[in-house]
C-alpha cells in the first residue's frame, strides 16, 4: 500500500515538473526558466522544512522514550549497587574481620614462641 502511494507521488511530481518545464519554455524562454527555478527552489524549501519538522518531532519522541526507559534501568542499577554494598559489608563482618584477628593472634603467638625459645638465624 505504501509503495503504491509512493509511486503515485513520484509520478505526480514528475508530471508536475514536465508541465512546469513546458510552461516555462513555451511562454518566455530563459525568463520562464528563471521562474521555474524559483518555483522549484520554493518547493524544495517547503519539502526540506517539512522534513526538518518531522525529524525534530521524531527526536523529541526518542528523547521521551529514552527517559521512560532509563528511569527503571537506573533504579535497578541502584538496587544492585545497594545489594553489593550489603553483601560486601556482610562478608567483611562475618569472614574477613575474624580471619584478620586470627591471623594477627597467630602471628603474635609465633613471635612470642620465637622470642621465648630463641630462633636460630642463619648467618649469611
Amino acid at each position: 500500500m505504501n509503495r503504491v502511494v509512493g509511486i503515485i507521488v513520484v509520478l505526480l511530481v514528475v508530471a508536475g515538473l514536465v508541465a512546469l518545464s513546458y510552461w516555462a519554455f513555451a511562454t518566455d524562454g530563459l525568463n520562464g526558466l528563471k521562474n521555474l527555478a524559483i518555483v522549484l527552489l520554493a518547493l524544495e524549501t517547503i519539502v526540506v522544512t517539512a522534513l526538518l519538522v518531522v525529524v525534530v518531532l521524531l527526536l523529541a519522541r526518542l528523547v521521551g522514550m529514552l527517559q521512560e526507559e532509563i528511569a527503571p534501568v537506573l533504579k535497578s542499577v541502584q538496587q544492585t549497587a545497594s545489594t553489593v554494598r550489603g553483601t560486601t559489608t556482610f562478608v567483611s563482618d562475618t569472614f574477613v574481620s575474624p580471619l584478620i584477628q586470627i591471623a594477627s593472634a597467630l602471628s603474635g603467638l609465633s613471635g612470642t614462641i620465637k622470642a621465648v625459645l630463641g630462633s636460630k638465624r642463619k648467618e649469611v
